[in-house]
């Protein structure tokens, strides 16, 4: 997939997915924006840890030495902080191979996966194109397919505005396959950097990607495979990396 520079009126909608709410934008048929627009802890910690559902998350993690924690995505507050099971999940890590996995959750009983993803219609700005409104119902149904299983490869067109340096690194995350993961070091290189000097470089950009899960800026972790962070909340990074196979180590 390779995303393209266009101009024009900027559009958005909502979305209801299995990981939230998700906000949609996009300009001359093109999507520009995906970003969650709730909380970025999930509802069950902050129920767990007594706090309101609408309250911030209070517990920190700083970033691995020589590591870079994200955090100035579209739906960034602190996107190195979460709890599961009263663990921090910046400390959690993929696992190898033969190494006794975390049980994330009961996939049978997640209702909430069980209901895939939908357009929320009255959220369309009246004066949408078409070509737009075509192109957001083609991004839900993509990413609901990918939700259920169904979807490797995402095929709605993308703008993706930034700097040169931000979508080379874009252009990359677009290049990982689902199933595989990256540090921000060997990100930098496959966008042609030095990853000794563009591994925090490109932890900001990755932070900075406008289009979450289609540009799968979830797939990068921590050069030990931690979790580090993630815009949308580490929550949903641990819901995407399983969904997509990986097995995660507390």
């Amino acid at each position: 997939m390779q995303a393209e520079q266009t101009t024009g009126k900027d559009f958005s909608a909502l979305a209801a997915s299995p990981l939230g709410r998700i906000r949609l934008g996009s300009r001359s048929g093109r999507l520009t924006a995906l970003d969650f627009v709730d909380e970025a802890e999930s509802p069950a910690a902050q129920t767990a840890a007594g706090k309101s559902p609408h309250a911030a998350p209070s517990v920190s993690c700083p970033p691995e030495e020589g590591a870079f924690c994200p955090g100035s995505g579209p739906s960034a507050k602190k996107p190195s902080e979460g709890l599961l099971d009263g663990r921090r999940i910046c400390t959690f890590r993929l696992a190898g191979e033969g190494e006794l996995a975390f049980p994330m959750w009961d996939e049978e009983a997640d209702t909430d996966a069980a209901e895939g993803c939908r357009l929320i219609d009255d959220s369309l700005q009246p004066d949408t194109p078409q070509a737009d409104i075509a192109l957001m119902h083609k991004a839900v149904d993509e990413l609901d397919r990918y939700f259920r299983g169904a979807l490797k490869v995402f095929s709605v067109p993308l703008q993706l505005d930034g700097s040169e340096f931000q979508r080379r690194i874009w252009q990359a995350l677009l290049e990982i396959p689902l199933g595989s993961s990256l540090s921000y070091g060997e990100l930098a290189e496959k966008a042609g950097y030095a990853p000794s000097s563009y591994g925090r470089a490109a932890g900001t950009a990755v932070g900075s990607n406008p289009v979450s899960i289609i540009v799968p800026c979830h797939r990068i972790v921590g050069k030990d495979g931690k979790m580090t962070g993630y815009s949308g909340g580490l929550w949903r990074k641990l819901r995407l990396l399983s969904l997509e196979g990986f097995r995660i180590a507390a």
